[in-house]
């Protein structure tokens, strides 16, 4: 009847003891040393209850459970790290496609930053080149109209005296001698004075 009494409390400490690693392991398994603690622990414990065991065969039976328990939470510990290494794996692998969505994202805004660019260089290199054409032309044109036999200031076919017409409007006309009469640019060209009038001109007050 004793040793069956010495048997159960043999069997609760045990339970008790397979209670507390199974907690300290959930606590410890975040750091990942439940394969260095376990046996520790499993040491630990059998050396503070050596009272409990000083018969060979209750000491033989918790060395062996403690034994099972050392195996079971290295087990444990193996499941956990590598549950915790695929957990990691699966992080870094989420993070990698982040990272990579992020890049080629950057990568398609550069890409629309510089085709955008390159379209407003074309515009302005365009834009200038037809400003400079029409500059070109304009200076075409009045190179021609200045090289204009019409408008020459010369009255070898068109007669001595300059019709112009001033800032007001005014239809004036210069004859050789007149005070305005070199300075002045010819608009039109008579041969006499009457057809300068007739034309709607008046003579130049001096």
């Amino acid at each position: 009847m004793m040793n069956f009494m010495k048997g159960m409390i043999c069997m609760k400490l045990i339970i008790k003891f397979i209670v507390a690693l199974m907690i300290i392991a959930l606590i410890i398994k975040i750091l990942g040393l439940a394969m260095l603690i376990a046996p520790i622990i499993g040491l630990i414990y059998l050396f503070s209850n050596h009272e409990r065991f000083k018969s060979y065969s209750n000491l033989k039976k918790g060395a062996i459970a403690t034994a099972l328990l050392v195996i079971a939470f290295i087990g444990a510990g193996i499941t956990f790290g590598t549950g915790s290494t695929h957990n990691s794996q699966v992080a870094t692998s989420v993070d990698s496609k982040q990272s990579a969505d992020t890049s080629a994202k950057q990568q398609e805004q550069q890409r629309l930053k510089e085709e955008q660019e390159k379209k407003d260089t074309e515009e302005k290199v365009k834009k200038q080149a037809e400003e400079n054409a029409k500059n070109t032309a304009k200076d075409t044109e009045t190179q021609s109209h200045s090289n204009d036999p019409s408008n020459s200031n010369t009255s070898s076919d068109h007669g001595s005296i300059k019709g112009n017409i001033n800032s007001k409007g005014e239809k004036i006309y210069h004859v050789p001698g007149g005070a305005f009469y070199d300075k002045t640019d010819a608009e039109e060209w008579f041969n006499t004075e009457a057809e300068a009038q007739a034309a709607g001109y008046r003579k130049s007050k001096r």
